[in-house]
């Protein structure tokens, strides 16, 4: 390892060989030396010298889907089961209407830019009672066909997360800090998730997106609750 990393310095120092005597009586300078050629070109290897001291955070405030989880794996299966329910209900071909109104690309399962990605679920829930009255229903008919109809998490919920999120929280507990969790998502989905995660030891505070003290993004207002 040592060798190699030094082969390494040596491309960095402009080809110039190391003498063997380096190589044997001063393995920690050279490797030091190494790390600051390095640094030249990687940001993160420079970063990796800092000290702790320099930034160290009371909490750190996480979004849900799309941060902690893909979002695509999770709703993807969420907006075509959300189709086939409605028009199983209407008896009428609903799934363009709702793919369009969520953004959701069916050919790719990919969630765009969209109310789904950005709204939270009871602002989604007017908009499909909107679309539904535009089509001809009568707006207690539109609700009921919401009301029967509507799931606040996938029916088999597939989470793929972004990363070790157990180690993750845990590194950030030793060094005390505080963990919270900024959703638009409700807060039946937030809870399943993080049970079947088992994260909800780590999580100091939630805020969701149908809470009565939630405000919709991109309004600070969450961020600034969890601080205070």
């Amino acid at each position: 390892g040592t060798r190699a990393l030094i082969a390494g310095s040596a491309r960095l120092n402009g080809g110039r060989s190391i003498p063997e005597s380096h190589m044997i009586l001063q393995p920690m300078h050279l490797v030091s030396v190494a790390k600051q050629k390095m640094s030249e070109f990687s940001p993160s290897i420079s970063e990796s010298t800092l000290t702790s001291a320099i930034f160290h955070p009371s909490v750190v405030i996480f979004d849900k889907d799309g941060t902690l989880v893909c979002f695509h794996t999770m709703w993807s299966s969420w907006c075509e089961d959300l189709a086939r329910r409605m028009s199983a209900e209407t008896s009428k071909d609903m799934a363009s209407d709702i793919y369009d109104l969520m953004g959701y690309d069916y050919k790719t399962k990919k969630v765009g830019m969209g109310i789904l990605a950005e709204k939270t679920h009871p602002y989604i829930k007017e908009k499909v009672v909107e679309m539904l009255v535009k089509q001809g229903f009568h707006e207690w008919e539109a609700k009921n066909v919401i009301e029967k109809t509507w799931k606040d998490t996938p029916e088999n919920m597939q989470i793929k997360m972004t990363g070790n999120l157990r180690d993750l929280f845990s590194r950030l507990k030793k060094k005390d800090i505080k963990i919270a969790i900024c959703t638009s998502d409700s807060r039946e989905g937030t809870e399943e998730f993080l049970e079947t995660l088992q994260l909800q030891e780590f999580v100091d505070i939630v805020v969701c997106g149908d809470d009565k003290v939630s405000k919709c993004k991109p309004d600070p207002h969450n961020a600034i609750y969890i601080c205070k």
